[in-house]
């Protein structure tokens, strides 16, 4: 009798997708789920202008073009430039205006000091000679008042070498990796006279050894508290090298409670990260669900690396892959079962960034993870039921992406598209799947709604800045979901969900407030509320 009731009661929790169930994994998911904002960035070069162009109408004929000093783009390289001139009568302004030309494919293609000049000569046979400064730099110098120690600085600006061309990609990709470490505030460079010729000057502000944040939410379960708090504590290069020591904890103080340690450590100077957590996650299940006498644990430990391929204002690609194992425990007081689980994964993953100038500018982020894993299932009951339903043990593979993009059509108005989703090769386990709704996906529904194995979400916001303080929007919300990769029960095993609304975002100082407010406009077959949805964060960073 206590083998069917707990089979059926099984059932009927791997069944409550539509009804807001809560299981480890599940409360895990949703207390780590985060935003990638976009990277950081530096102010480039200011580069001189080119001088007064000569309105001397002298007549020059110029029959050939020769280049001295060009090691760095060949000549061939320059033959549109000088093509445009060879065999043409000119002026010296029309040759000033050639040397600027060229001037510019210098700078275009990443050497912000080069200049070409018009040296004195005799023009014999209408052959003009034309020299190219390539823009030797004859030093670096650092003004450090980050938490960074100097070797730590100079082993990240090391490629930029005395008597070498300034390359702009390899000044910087150096300066932006060294803004992506802890302790790092503002990071500025400029050119300046030295003594023996152009130095290379940069400038590190000063950051604070501690920051954090606050913040309150209403992002989470009926099940264990809508109402959440959330706070972080950053110690931001204690020993000098970037390193981060970061602590952050949730709580609804009514029935989930979440906390993580974790660290950052950079290896070498070439933006190589290694970073590890541990993290520890409680449940304990009210509302519709509170006669259960549900409660649970998660407890993980992640380590992994991360590495900028490609680091740049406009450009940027980063590869990771890491490990984590994550043991899971549910336990149902009103029938006496427990249930223990362990997940081991291998993501390997990337993602980029992507600025241009379209229109009014905007700009392009995309992330892909795969997921090696394996689900092992202790509890002995558990098992069986799972071998005779979902069967989620054993070995799975499922790949997960996103892209959005930001258009801005003026400074006030913009456009934010974006597209989510997720396949899977088997049925999986609920701290695997994907939520179909909450604030980040369909913002009519909430996240416990429709959880699933193989889901697709795509959604397009428009917002317009009241105010450098305040922006509203309007939204509208889309995603498909087929809840199981392998349908164990009759019925439909496909969701559909569609909704829209307004949004509110201010930021004021450190001080921030997004809330939305979400129509349904679809899909009934698991609840016949058409009432809106409201989502509301507010928070604090110090």
């Amino acid at each position: 009798m206590k083998s069917q009731t707990l089979t059926l009661l099984t059932f009927g929790i791997l069944s409550a997708n539509l009804a807001h169930a809560t299981d480890a994994g599940t409360t895990l998911r949703h207390a780590t789920q985060t935003t990638t904002p976009p990277p950081a960035t530096i102010t480039p070069l200011t580069l001189a202008e080119q001088g007064d162009i000569s309105t001397d109408t002298t007549p020059i004929s110029v029959r050939d073009v020769v280049l001295v000093g060009n090691t760095l783009l060949s000549t061939a390289q320059l033959e549109p430039e000088l093509a445009s001139v060879r065999g043409t009568t000119t002026t010296f302004g029309g040759l000033q205006t050639l040397a600027g030309k060229i001037t510019d494919t210098y700078h275009k293609a990443g050497y912000p000091l080069a200049t070409v000049i018009i040296p004195p000569q005799k023009i014999d046979g209408g052959v003009v000679q034309l020299q190219v400064l390539e823009g030797q730099i004859a030093g670096v110098s650092v003004e450090n008042r980050s938490r960074l120690s100097d070797e730590v600085v100079q082993s990240y600006l090391s490629g930029m070498q005395s008597g070498q061309p300034l390359r702009q990609a390899d000044s910087e990709r150096a300066l932006l990796l060294i803004k992506d470490l802890a302790g790092t505030d503002s990071v500025n460079y400029r050119l300046q006279g030295g003594n023996n010729g152009t130095d290379l000057a940069v400038d590190l502000g000063e950051a604070p050894l501690v920051t954090g944040f606050v913040q309150a939410d209403n992002y989470g379960s009926k099940s264990t508290g809508e109402i959440r708090t959330r706070a972080g504590v950053n110690l931001n290069s204690p020993f000098g090298r970037g390193e981060k020591l970061s602590v952050q904890a949730m709580s609804s103080f009514k029935g989930v409670d979440y906390v993580n340690l974790s660290a950052d450590m950079p290896v070498g100077a070439d933006g190589l990260m290694f970073s590890g957590s541990l993290g520890h996650t409680r449940y304990d299940l009210g509302g519709a669900f509170k006669d259960l006498n549900a409660t649970g644990t998660a407890n993980t430990v992640d380590i992994g690396a991360r590495y900028p391929l490609i680091r740049s204002n406009r450009n940027n690609l980063w590869l990771s892959a890491s490990g984590e194992y994550r043991d899971l425990q549910d336990k149902i007081g009103s029938t006496n079962t427990v249930t223990d689980k362990s997940i081991k994964t291998l993501h390997l993953g990337a993602n980029g960034y992507h600025q241009d100038d379209w229109l009014m500018g905007g700009y392009t982020q995309w992330r892909v993870d795969n997921t090696f894993g394996r689900l092992t299932i202790d509890s002995a009951d558990a098992r069986a039921i799972d071998s005779l339903s979902a069967k989620t043990e054993g070995a799975y593979y499922k790949i997960a992406a996103n892209i959005s993009r930001t258009q801005y059509f003026s400074p006030q108005f913009s456009a934010i598209l974006s597209l989510n989703g997720q396949w899977a090769n088997k049925n999986l386990d609920p701290a695997e799947q994907m939520s179909l709704g909450g604030n980040d996906a369909v913002a009519a529904y909430h996240s416990n709604d429709v959880s699933a194995d193989i889901a697709l979400q795509g959604g397009l916001e428009l917002r317009y800045a009241l105010t450098p303080y305040v922006s509203l929007s309007g939204f509208y919300d889309a995603g498909r979901a087929k809840l199981r990769a392998k349908p164990f029960v009759s019925g439909d095993n496909t969701v559909n969900l569609h909704g829209g609304g307004i949004g509110l975002y201010s930021q004021y100082k450190d001080f921030y407030l997004q809330g939305k407010i979400a129509w349904r406009a679809s899909n009934r077959q698991f609840s016949n509320d058409r009432n809106p949805r409201a989502w509301l964060k507010v928070g604090y960073n110090f």
